[in-house]
C-alpha cells in the first residue's frame, strides 16, 4: 500500500502553502502516508500515529487477494512497515500487544502508548433498563463492514447464536455490516443498518456482545461499549491491546463454549448483568485514570520544542495530577463536606482524579459544580489504579475514620497499601484523618512502613494519639469541611421561613439527628423495637427538658445496608413518636437529600444541635451554634474520644459529649444556664480557628505545588445576606 502514497504528488498550491507556513511539527496518520509527509516537510519533526500495525490488517483482511502489489507474507509486510516507521521522530501505538511485537524487531525503539478514548456517557444514561421483561432481553452488536467483521459475525451467528435463541433474547445488529447479510435471516435477529442516534441504541440494550475474532490495534467498539457502561460479553480478541488492569476485570473468552455459557448466564440473570455493568464502570474508571490525553499533550509539546530546537523539560510540561482517595461513595453529608472542601482547595488544579471503591453512586454526580475543576473518577479496588501511579502524582487520603480502623481494619489496610504503592511509584502522599485511642497493631505496623507519607490530624487530641502510637511525624490540619462553602437554594428559603415563624412563637429550635451508628454505640440488639426505644428515650428527655421546642429532624446519611437503616428511617421514627406524644405542631422534617452546603446555610437558625454525627457538630460550631454529642461507649462503633477532642478544640467543653440519658439531661441544663458564655466562647474560638484554617490552607497549597488561586473565600458568613450565591 505505501507505494501508492510514494507516487502521490501534492498540488503545487499545497506545496507552496506548506512551504510558507510556520510549521512546528507534522502529525501523520498511518505509516503509509509518512513518506508523502516527509517530502512536504522534510525539515520538520514527524509525529506518527500508527493507529494499528497495518500489516496485521493487510493479512487479516486478505487485501493481498485484491492487488498484486501486496502479495507478500506477514513478515515481509511488517519489515516494510517498520522501515517506514523508523523515519518518524516519535511513534504512538494504540495497543500494548503491538508495541511488544514491534520491540522484538526494534528493541531500542521508543513507542508511546496512546488510546483515544471516547467521552464517557453520563451515569444516568447507562443505568440498567427499569422493569425490563426478562423474556425479551435485548442484545446489541455494532460493526462496520469489512472482511474481519464479516468473518466474526458469520461465526457468531452460525456457531454461537443457535445455542442462545432458546433464552428468548433478541439481537439487534447495527452498522454497515448489515449490507453483508442481505439474504440471511436468523431467529430473533434484527439488522438495523446505520443508525443516526447510536447512543439511544446503546441505552436500550441490556447486553453488548463483542464477537471479534481478528484484526489489529484495539477494537473501537469495545471502547465504545465500555464508555456506555453496559454489561459486556466479549471474546479475548475484543479486549486486545487494552491495559492489563482491564483484562483482569472484564472476562474475554477463547472458546465457543465459554462465550456461550457466559452470554446465556447474563441473559437469564438481571443480577449478574448488574454485576457485569459494575465491571464496565470499573474499567471506564481505569481508562480515565491513566490520563492518555494528558500524556499525548505532553508528547506534542515535546514535538513542538523539537521543531523550534528548544530544550524540553518533562517536569515543566506536565502539570501535577492530584488523586483523592475518597472517604467512601456519596451518601454521608460529612464526607460530602470534606470532599467539597478538598475540591475547593484544588480549584486551580487541572488534573484531578477521585478514587471510589463502588461504581454507584459517584462523586461526579454529587458535587460537580462550576466552582470546582473538572475531575475524573475511577471506581473499583485500589489495585486497579496502582499501574497508573507515577512520580508526578500527589495522592490525598481523605476521611476522618479511614486510617485508624474505626470503619474496619481491612478498609484502613487497603488505604495503607494504596499509600505504599504511590510512594513506590515516587508520588507524594498526604493523609488527612483523625486517630482513636487504641488502634489495631496490624494497622500500626503497616503505618510504620510508610514514614515518607505526610500525616495531618484534624484535632490536637488525635495528633497526640497518632504520635504516641506510631512515633511518626505529623501535624495539625483542620477538617476540610471548613473550606466547604454554603449555598442558598429554594429549599433553604422555605425552611428558613418556617424557622422564623417558629421563633416568632417563642419556640426553641432543636436540630435533631438520629443514626444507626449512634444507636449501635448504645445497643447490641439491632432490631426495630430497640431502635424505637432508643429514639423514644432521647425525645422524652428533650421534650421534658426544653420548654416550647421545635424539633427539626435531620438526615446526615442516605446510605443503608441490610439491617442497617439510613438516617431517614430514624427521621420517620422520631416523627411518629412526636406526633403520638402531642408534638405534631412542633415538627419540621428536612428533606433527606439536602446537601451539606445547604445544611451549613440553614444551621445558623438553630438554637441547639443534638446528634452523634461529627460533621453536624462541626457545622453547628462553624455557625456559632452550640451542640451536644450523644454517643455511647462499649457497645460497638463509637467515636467518643474523637468527639471530645473536637468539642474541646471548638467549644472548650468536652463534657457536652455524653453517653447516658442523665448526661444528656445535664448537658441540656448546662446549655440553658451557660448559653451566653458558651456562645461567646464559641465565637472567639471560631475566629481563631478560621484565621488559622486559612493560613493552613495557603501553606498546604504551596506544599502541594498548586498555582496561585484567589483567596477571597470567607469561611464564615456572619449573616445570610453575605452568602456568595455565585459560588454554586
Amino acid at each position: 500500500m505505501p507505494i501508492f502514497y510514494e507516487q502521490c504528488v501534492a498540488p503545487s498550491i499545497v506545496r507552496k502553502l506548506i512551504a510558507n507556513a510556520n510549521v512546528d511539527y507534522v502529525y501523520v496518520n498511518h505509516y503509509f502516508s509518512l513518506l508523502a509527509a516527509k517530502r512536504l516537510c522534510n525539515s520538520k519533526p514527524l509525529f506518527l500515529d500508527t493507529h494499528d500495525i497495518q500489516s496485521l490488517n493487510f493479512v487479516s483482511h486478505e487485501y493481498h487477494r485484491h492487488t498484486r502489489l501486496r502479495a507478500a507474507p506477514f513478515s515481509a509486510c511488517l519489515q516494510e512497515e517498520l522501515r517506514i516507521i523508523d523515519r518518524a521522530d516519535r511513534v504512538t501505538m494504540v495497543s500494548r500487544d503491538e508495541i511488544e511485537l514491534v520491540r522484538r524487531h526494534r528493541p531500542r525503539g521508543e513507542f508511546f502508548y496512546y488510546i483515544p478514548i471516547p467521552p464517557p456517557v453520563p451515569l444516568q444514561a447507562v443505568e440498567m433498563r427499569k422493569n425490563e421483561d426478562e423474556a425479551s432481553v435485548r442484545l446489541l452488536i455494532v460493526a462496520s463492514r469489512n472482511p474481519a467483521n464479516e468473518r466474526s459475525l458469520y461465526w457468531f451467528l452460525n456457531d454461537i447464536w443457535p445455542a442462545v435463541t432458546g433464552t428468548g433474547a433478541h439481537l439487534d445488529i447495527v452498522g454497515s455490516i448489515s449490507l453483508s447479510f442481505p439474504e440471511n435471516t436468523f431467529e430473533n435477529v434484527h439488522f438495523l443498518g446505520v443508525i443516526g442516534d447510536i447512543a439511544q441504541i446503546y441505552q436500550q440494550a441490556d447486553i453488548v456482545v463483542l464477537p471479534i475474532t481478528n484484526g489489529g490495534g484495539i477494537a473501537i467498539k469495545t471502547l465504545e461499549a465500555i464508555q456506555h457502561g453496559k454489561p459486556i460479553v466479549a471474546t479475548r480478541h475484543a479486549l486486545r491491546g487494552l491495559p492489563l488492569a482491564i483484562t483482569e476485570v472484564l472476562p474475554g473468552w477463547l472458546s465457543d463454549a465459554d462465550l456461550t455459557a457466559d452470554l446465556t448466564e447474563l441473559i437469564k440473570s438481571k443480577e449478574i448483568r448488574q454485576l457485569r455493568a459494575n465491571q464496565s464502570h470499573r474499567v471506564r474508571g481505569i481508562l480515565a485514570s491513566i490520563g492518555f490525553d494528558d500524556q499525548m499533550h505532553m508528547e506534542l509539546d515535546r514535538m513542538r520544542a523539537l521543531g523550534h530546537k528548544i530544550p524540553f523539560t518533562e517536569e515543566k510540561a506536565r502539570a501535577k495530577r492530584y488523586v483523592i482517595a475518597a472517604p467512601s461513595n456519596p451518601g454521608s453529608k460529612g464526607d460530602e463536606g470534606m470532599m467539597r472542601g478538598c475540591l475547593n482547595l484544588l480549584a486551580s488544579a487541572t488534573d484531578v482524579v477521585i478514587l471510589t471503591l463502588e461504581s454507584s453512586p459517584l462523586w461526579s454526580d454529587t458535587v460537580r459544580t462550576e466552582q470546582f475543576c473538572l475531575f475524573k473518577e475511577q471506581t473499583g479496588p485500589y489495585p486497579d489504579f496502582y499501574g497508573s501511579l507515577t512520580h508526578n502524582d500527589v495522592l490525598l487520603i481523605l476521611g476522618a475514620d479511614v486510617i485508624d480502623g474505626t470503619c474496619g481494619t481491612d478498609a484502613s489496610l487497603q488505604r495503607v497499601d494504596l499509600i505504599r504503592a504511590a510512594l513506590t511509584a515516587g508520588a507524594a502522599v498526604h493523609v488527612f484523618c483523625s486517630f482513636r485511642s487504641s488502634v489495631d497493631p496490624a494497622i500500626i505496623d503497616r503505618l510504620l512502613q510508610i514514614p515518607e507519607a505526610r500525616f495531618y490530624l484534624r484535632d490536637l487530641h488525635s495528633l497526640e494519639r497518632f504520635k504516641a502510637q506510631t512515633r511518626l511525624k505529623a501535624e495539625y490540619f483542620p477538617d476540610f469541611f471548613i473550606f466547604c462553602e454554603k449555598t442558598e437554594t429554594a429549599l433553604c428559603r422555605n425552611v428558613r421561613e418556617a424557622l422564623v415563624n417558629a421563633k416568632r412563637q417563642g419556640k426553641t429550635i432543636i436540630g435533631l439527628n438520629f443514626s444507626e451508628h449512634a444507636f449501635r454505640s448504645f445497643s447490641d440488639v439491632h432490631n426495630s423495637k430497640s431502635r424505637e426505644r432508643y429514639v423514644a428515650d432521647v425525645l422524652t428527655v428533650l421534650a421534658r427538658s426544653v420548654e416550647n421546642p421545635c424539633f427539626v429532624l435531620m438526615s446526615n446519611d442516605t446510605r443503608h445496608w441490610k439491617n442497617f437503616p439510613s438516617d431517614s428511617y430514624y427521621q420517620e421514627q422520631a416523627r411518629q413518636w412526636l406526633q403520638n406524644s402531642g408534638h405534631a405542631s412542633n415538627i419540621l422534617l428536612l428533606d433527606p437529600m439536602i446537601t451539606y452546603p445547604e445544611i451549613l446555610n440553614l444551621i445558623g437558625e438553630f438554637d441547639i444541635i443534638v446528634s452523634g454525627r461529627m460533621h453536624l457538630a462541626l457545622a453547628s460550631f462553624r455557625n456559632r451554634v452550640t451542640a451536644i454529642c450523644y454517643m455511647g461507649t462499649g457497645k460497638g462503633y463509637t467515636s467518643v474520644d474523637k468527639m471530645r477532642g473536637i468539642f474541646d478544640k471548638f467549644l472548650g467543653e468536652p463534657t457536652l459529649v455524653v453517653s447516658s440519658l442523665s448526661g444528656l439531661e445535664t448537658a441540656i441544663g448546662l446549655l440553658q444556664t451557660q448559653h451566653h458564655s458558651l456562645k461567646e466562647k464559641l465565637k472567639k474560638s471560631m475566629e481563631r480557628i478560621e484565621k488559622e484554617s486559612l493560613e493552613k490552607k495557603q501553606h498546604l497549597r504551596i506544599t502541594l505545588q498548586l498555582t496561585n488561586h484567589h483567596e477571597d473565600y470567607v469561611i464564615q458568613d456572619r449573616n445570610h445576606d453575605s452568602i456568595h450565591l455565585n459560588q454554586f
